[in-house]
């Protein structure tokens, strides 16, 4: 997967046992695949999810057209699900498109964002499209370079979108109900201000108690700090909390339940290549599951129906020692006390997405023959 595609967008072991840290066990899957529809002529690919209840949820990605190795065709996808997955109209685009994050607080109101690329996949800017119940229609954020990957919706009156300024500054924005405007940030770390970085994912349980997480790199003395990081709103201001984990750790999803207890999954390149899942207690950040490095794992998204229904969706890589190695996707669930794998139906090669609401879980991401590939419980 290309990572201009997998931003906040999203591989492993033959021996799944070696996955977790702690022995978890496989629980019994009560996931199951729901159809979608396919572009004409295109490899569609979903990078997030929405949901409002039972009956509605978004999700979005992008769709081009093979063989096209750069992905030079990007077109943007959002898809609606009231019963069926239906694809919806988005506005034209004339260059590559592609959405990374989708909220919604209503069947009215729901937000998707993304980056455009005019020349060159890896320079853009932000892009914002807004649901009114009948038709998207786009909306200009405020920065001009960059892109976002994520948005929570509280209300009409009421979003907050992240992502990146340019090519290396956080960017958060908020929408008002008329418009989007930028607010102020605190460094990443404050003992050490200033440096570089990128925001992820974001998440809302109410206007006074919203998460940001994603990465950061800045001087401290000598040395190069770097690592993952969350913001944290109370309705006034946004302070900032480093996180566990290597330099390379970067994370791609993020929930919050309320004030003491959040989760985020973090994904770590280079000679570590853990993918971990962390848990905020109302205090500090802690590393609460390590998927290590030897089984190539990726974590794409987190949700919760509650503080001990929680559920980490990712894929790893199988046959890791034969020539022909295969990524499939798992996921990951919490019960309140301790974490266990749960299996998926076959046809997944990824899961980037992942969101609840009422009884209904859905995770989202790409099928092994580049189609859209959806699951959902209610159990």
């Amino acid at each position: 997967m290309n990572t201009w595609l997998r931003i906040g967008c999203g591989a492993l072991a033959a021996t799944i046992g070696l996955a977790l840290t702690a022995g978890p066990a496989f629980a019994a899957s009560g996931w199951n695949v729901v159809p979608a529809p396919k572009s004409p002529d295109g490899n569609d690919m979903l990078n997030a999810a929405a949901a409002v209840n039972d009956s509605e949820a978004w999700t979005v990605g992008t769709t081009f057209t093979p063989p096209d190795a750069n992905f030079v065709s990007a077109r943007p996808l959002a898809l609606h699900w009231t019963g069926t997955w239906q694809s919806t109209v988005l506005p034209p685009v004339t260059a590559n498109t592609a959405l990374f994050g989708v909220g919604a607080s209503s069947a009215t109101d729901a937000w998707a964002v993304g980056k455009e690329t005019a020349s060159g996949y890896r320079a853009g800017k932000p892009v914002t499209l807004h649901w009114n119940g009948r038709t998207w229609s786009a909306v200009s954020p405020l920065a001009v370079a960059g892109f976002l990957a994520g948005v929570a919706d509280l209300g009409p009156t009421n979003a907050w979108a992240v992502g990146t300024m340019g090519r290396s500054s956080p960017l958060v924005e908020h929408w008002d109900g008329t418009q989007w405007g930028f607010v102020p940030l605190p460094a990443p770390d404050p003992a050490n201000p200033g440096g570089t970085g990128h925001l992820t994912a974001i998440s809302a349980h109410g206007a006074n108690d919203i998460w940001a997480v994603g990465s950061f790199s800045t001087i401290a003395g000598s040395a190069i700090e770097s690592g993952g990081y969350a913001l944290h709103w109370n309705g006034t201001a946004w302070t900032s909390t480093l996180m566990p984990g290597p330099a390379t750790a970067t994370p791609s999803g993020v929930v919050t339940i309320g004030p003491k207890d959040a989760w985020a999954v973090v994904n770590s390149s280079g000679s570590s290549g853990d993918a971990l899942v962390e848990h905020w207690n109302g205090t500090a950040w802690s590393i609460a599951l390590t998927l290590p490095a030897i089984t190539y794992p990726h974590l794409g998204a987190i949700t919760a129906r509650s503080g001990t229904d929680v559920w980490a969706v990712g894929d790893i890589l199988t046959g890791v020692t034969t020539p022909t190695p295969v990524r499939k996707t798992l996921t990951w669930h919490w019960n309140g006390i301790g974490w266990s794998v749960v299996t998926t139906p076959p046809g997944g090669a990824q899961l980037s997405g992942a969101a609840s609401a009422g009884q209904r879980v859905w995770a989202v991401g790409t099928g092994t023959g580049n189609g859209a590939f959806t699951l959902t419980r209610t159990d």
